[in-house]
């Protein structure tokens, strides 16, 4: 038969453990929370960093010339084409987009 005192003894390192695994959670909490607001802290940069550098994108293919054509022609091309380079400053039409281009009512050469 087990004696009152063992028992006591047993309850004790029990209660022992709860202690000691209660601190370990609390402290594994307090450490998840701040992980969790570096994880935020670097998401929220990230998130800000895509929204400026799409904007920064949209701004530099909204100022560029992507697309030339002639007044008096019938196909739009590339400023690096040997055709476009040949169409005069006062005839030439800029386009921001290809479909710009083909609304106007240009073809595409085969430069593109």
């Amino acid at each position: 038969m087990v004696s009152a005192k063992k028992i006591k003894e047993a309850f004790a390192h029990i209660k022992n453990d709860i202690v000691v695994l209660q601190a370990e959670v609390a402290r594994l909490s307090k450490e998840n929370e701040m992980l969790i607001k570096i994880v935020k802290k670097q998401t929220d940069a990230l998130v800000k960093s895509s929204k400026t550098t799409s904007k920064k994108a949209v701004k530099k293919t909204n100022k560029k010339t992507q697309f030339v054509a002639s007044r008096n022609g019938g196909k739009f091309h590339r400023p690096s084409c040997p055709y476009a380079k040949n169409i005069k400053p006062k005839d030439r039409v800029k386009f921001s987009t290809k479909d710009a281009a083909l609304n106007n009512g240009y073809k595409a050469c085969k430069c593109i």
